[in-house]
């Protein structure tokens, strides 16, 4: 009987023993004799040996001083490496880490799906049916050298920051899959939005966007927001579609045409040149502009018997030497539905 309760006190004291090891959430391979306390020991000696070993008791030791991360940025690698949830269990110490890179986001609010240590690329969870967004810490770097700053990555797993742009910073947001090429951010798969700008350009298939700098006057050239490019099939602008090569989105109402693209307005007039061509509904937006510049407005016709007519082009056109400035009208207004003859 004595040993019978002998061993009831044993039991009872060693599940005591093994209950102070290890927290009740702890993994199960951390709950067979290794504790929190001999971690802290061995991060003491050698944090990212430790960090690797034992990634959630690294998670616990971070849990409340994020900043801990700037001091072995080796150790935090270990542990995320190993598995995305470290990183969106404790955003903060994320921050902190990226911050080691050279790279200061303002905010994290989205999941990620995955991060590569080695690159520094992230890629972020999207929203259903929608394409995930990924970027790396040195595109990042490259869109700051451009005036970009406020960089945040929000609950849809988009990146948005601000960029300068004539006086003001405007907000950007992209969804997609940004890349470096040659010293240009590139975006495929996705989509760019200006908010307060009315811009929202849908890239699919194999067209492009470049991200281009902001504009500091009116009178500066190759600047704006996204230049984009019609690979397999048109571009929708805020004033037209792009239906054949290059054109950069200066503004909601301003587009420059690189050589030999092709343009259709909201009228339904045809663009094209084969020099760089402002096409603009500003009044007076062709003012300051060092290259061709079209300001339009709404065509005029009217009736002719029976036959409706072209009367006034609503254009002030101004194309430079050299450029031969292409525009086609249609012979019918727009009311006359897409498919009408030009």
């Amino acid at each position: 009987m004595k040993n019978k309760l002998l061993f009831v006190v044993m039991l009872i004291l060693l599940a005591s023993f093994v209950s102070a090891q290890c927290p009740p959430d702890c993994p199960p391979d951390q709950q067979q004799g290794y504790s929190y306390d001999q971690f802290q020991q061995e991060y003491a000696s050698d944090p990212a040996l430790a960090a690797q070993n034992y990634p959630d008791y690294y998670m616990r030791h971070i849990g409340d001083n994020p900043d801990e991360v700037a001091n072995n940025p080796q150790a935090y690698e270990n542990a995320v490496r190993q598995d995305v949830k470290y990183i969106n269990q404790n955003r903060d110490a994320f921050l902190s880490y990226a911050k080691t890179k050279g790279v200061t986001f303002t905010s994290i609010e989205g999941d990620f799906k995955s991060f590569d240590t080695g690159t520094g690329r992230i890629e972020t969870k999207s929203l259903p049916g929608q394409e995930p967004t990924s970027f790396s810490f040195g595109d990042i770097k490259i869109l700051e050298s451009d005036g970009g700053t406020n960089f945040k990555v929000n609950k849809e797993g988009e990146l948005v920051y601000d960029q300068p742009y004539l006086a003001t910073k405007k907000p950007i947001t992209i969804r997609g899959t940004v890349e470096e090429k040659d010293g240009d951010i590139l975006l495929s798969k996705g989509k760019y939005s200006v908010g307060d700008e009315g811009i929202d350009i849908e890239l699919t298939g194999n067209n492009k966007g470049r991200l281009v700098k902001g504009c500091q006057t009116i009178a500066d050239s190759n600047c704006g927001f996204i230049e984009v490019e019609a690979v397999s099939s048109p571009v929708k602008t805020p004033q037209g579609i792009v239906t054949k090569g290059k054109a950069i989105v200066v503004s909601n109402s301003e587009v420059d045409l690189l050589p030999n693209t092709e343009y259709l307005n909201e009228y339904g007039t045809k663009f094209s040149g084969t020099k760089q061509t402002r096409i603009t509904t500003v009044g007076d937006g062709c003012l300051g502009v060092s290259h061709s510049c079209v300001e339009y407005g709404n065509p005029f016709y009217t009736m002719v018997g029976e036959e409706e007519e072209l009367i006034s082009d609503g254009m002030i056109v101004n194309a430079l030497e050299g450029n031969k400035l292409n525009k086609l009208l249609r012979k019918k207004s727009p009311r006359f539905g897409v498919g009408d003859e030009f």
